[in-house]
């Protein structure tokens, strides 16, 4: 497990969920840029990889890492990375 779950900084969001994307979802490494982000945030997570449950297991590991709780019905509307990244600045209380 990424890190063992442990609360990151929100200031390395793109790049902690990028690392925890790659090391525990599967996601290629040809997906990431030179700063080791997913670069392209527009891309539907079920492009990078992930199936329907992972997305929902995502919530899960964001939820850990953040303290940022996606219901299920926010959960399907995320499509995209760029979606997630949103998602948890807007709702981040740290």
């Amino acid at each position: 497990m990424f890190y063992a779950i442990k609360m990151l900084d929100i200031q390395d969001l793109d790049k902690d969920l990028t690392a925890l994307l790659l090391h525990d979802y599967g996601v290629s490494k040809e997906k990431v840029d030179g700063n080791g982000i997913i670069s392209q945030k527009e891309l539907p997570l079920y492009d990078l990889g992930l199936s329907f449950l992972s997305v929902l297991r995502l919530r899960f590991d964001i939820k850990k890492m953040y303290k940022v709780i996606i219901p299920y019905e926010d959960a399907i509307s995320l499509k995209t990375f760029g979606d997630v990244i949103k998602y948890i600045r807007e709702h981040h209380k740290g």
